[in-house]
């Protein structure tokens, strides 16, 4: 589920290398990723009609530079819950 590069990642943001992580540091850098993973996993299956908008905006901030996606899948039930559409478009 969780693949190579999300645990790479994980490392490279604190610094780490494989090759030096302990056990307990590894566990976190795989729960970390996945929590990720699920997070966007949960964005990605919403519905489609009440959410396209949310979805949208987010990926195209993620291509100028913004990782607006969600961390955690309690983040991403937040922003759902507290989501407001503009109901002309």
């Amino acid at each position: 589920m969780v693949d190579f590069e999300d645990i790479e990642k994980e490392l490279e943001d604190l610094s780490l290398i494989r090759q030096m992580e302990t056990n307990d540091q590894m566990k976190a850098t795989k729960a970390t990723a996945q929590d990720k993973l699920l997070g966007v996993a949960y964005l990605m299956c919403s519905d489609k009609h009440r959410f396209r908008k949310m979805v949208e905006d987010i990926n195209n901030a993620y291509l100028v530079g913004q990782d607006g996606y969600p961390k955690l899948v309690n983040d991403d039930y937040y922003c759902k819950c507290n989501w407001s559409k503009d109901k002309k478009t």
